[in-house]
């Protein structure tokens, strides 16, 4: 090719000729004709992006480049000008628009007085892009506007779990902007969530989904929470504090995750202003974070709680579970129950029964100072599963200690233990007298084991 010749390579094998349109000036710049429409017509982009080399006779000139955007974001188009002894060579590098409005460069080729222009055009995404995830909306009801981008035709609905409480109203559009118009009633019940399904028409994998949410009633000081889903106590028990920080007595039933675990603690800290005094979640279930476990710390530092009844299904109570509830008067663990964290009733000075049932048999594992009341506890009964603890395991405050192991387990002195009455099976007495550590206990009895 001659060097007066112009010629351009274009990159990702998208037709040029389609982007450019014709000019009729007859002072263009440079030879080549379609890079002449190029400099006199712009191009046009598509959202993915593209790359664009440009060669042009350097005409015994020294070239410079500017670009100008039509917006903030300046780093959607680049620009590099590599000059040869005869040649220029601009290379444009198009990102992807991830944004559906179009936007626009002006690509300006210097040199001395003399300025070229190049406008390049890229084209919105053709998407559905909200403005938020979520909207929450106050007790009460009201009206309630969602809004969005679209680059694509689309259909909007709601999905809702029992009654419907809102009503679609109008869609108002500017450009791109869509605004959604909704009347949400007002809420007599617990706090609940619906889901807004905003689809593209072609394509229903490029909808979008927003969730609102609207806070419960105003709480009675007793309340129950009924056939909860995992992420449902969040939503039930809502976000104002002065609201659920005055329930005194709760009952909880169904399935609970990591986002219902966190709004528990909420619900549970002093820095709520908690009154809760009587938990009872016999008929839920922990899916996470893990399955069946107590999350370390979960009643830590509640001044107010007095009595707790766990999931059933637990297994696993973590470490420091009920530390420092010094209110808790009362306790019975799940049957199911596998492992006691360490420091799990760690001053709960006014804890007076830690009831183990009898069917108890999966309790393996007591952490160290679990039962460090500080208070006098009237009994303890340690089935002949558990095999996991030492003597500080059994640091504590018992009026009576009944233990199932017909043969004494191997434990270190840990100090006297005369104010506790130690109940053994029948005919072990006298190996447990002569044990170490065991014969620390003042009053070692026999008794039956079923």
């Amino acid at each position: 090719m001659g060097k007066t010749n112009l010629y351009v390579i274009l990159i990702c094998l998208i037709p040029l000729m389609g982007m450019i349109s014709c000019s009729d000036d007859e002072d263009l710049f440079g030879i080549d004709e379609i890079t002449q429409q190029a400099f006199s017509s712009g191009i046009d982009v598509p959202a993915d992006g593209n790359h664009v080399v440009l060669r042009f006779d350097k005409d015994n000139k020294e070239w410079r480049i500017e670009l100008q955007f039509d917006s903030n974001d300046q780093n959607w188009c680049t620009a590099e000008l590599s000059p040869d002894a005869e040649i220029c060579r601009l290379k444009l590098t198009i990102t992807a628009n991830t944004t559906v409005a179009g936007r626009k460069a002006i690509l300006q080729v210097i040199s001395g007085n003399v300025i070229h222009s190049l406008v390049v055009t890229q084209e919105g995404a053709k998407l559905i892009v909200p403005h938020r995830k979520a909207y929450y909306m106050q007790r009460e009801g009201g009206e309630l506007n969602i809004t969005f981008d679209a680059g694509v035709p689309f259909t909007h609905r709601l999905q809702f779990n029992g009654n419907e409480w809102m009503d679609y109203e109008s869609t108002e559009q500017q450009e791109t902007a869509y605004t959604l118009h909704f009347k949400v009633a007002e809420n007599k019940g617990l706090g609940r969530s619906t889901i807004l399904y905003i689809d593209d028409t072609k394509d229903l994998s490029k909808g979008i989904q927003i969730e609102i949410i609207q806070e419960p009633r105003l709480f009675s000081l007793k309340e129950e929470m009924n056939g909860l889903k995992e992420g449902q106590l969040a939503i039930a028990l809502g976000s104002d504090a002065g609201n659920y920080s005055g329930i005194e007595t709760l009952s909880i039933d169904g399935a609970l995750n990591k986002d219902d675990i966190e709004a528990l603690r909420k619900l549970l800290a002093s820095s709520s202003g908690s009154r809760l005094k009587h938990l009872d979640m016999r008929t839920a279930r922990i899916y996470s974070p893990v399955k069946d476990r107590i999350p370390d710390g979960l009643f830590s530092n509640n001044k107010r709680i007095e009595s707790v009844k766990l999931p059933i299904y637990t297994t696993d109570m973590g470490n420091r579970t009920f530390e420092y509830c010094v209110a808790l008067r009362e306790i019975t663990l799940p049957a199911d129950l596998k492992r006691i964290g360490n420091y799990a009733f760690f001053n709960c000075e006014n804890l007076s029964e830690i009831v183990i049932p009898e069917d108890a048999f999966q309790l393996q594992s007591i952490g160290r100072y679990a039962f460090s009341t500080g208070s006098r506890i009237e009994c303890i009964t340690l089935p002949v599963t558990v095999t996991d603890f030492d003597a500080l395991s059994l640091i504590g405050n018992f009026k009576e200690l009944h233990v199932k192991w017909e043969t004494p387990p191997v434990l270190r002195r840990s100090g006297s233990k005369k104010n506790t009455v130690l109940y053994v099976p029948v005919g072990t007495a006298d190996l447990y007298r002569n044990a170490e550590y065991w014969n620390q206990f003042g009053d070692i009895n026999e008794e039956e084991v079923e």
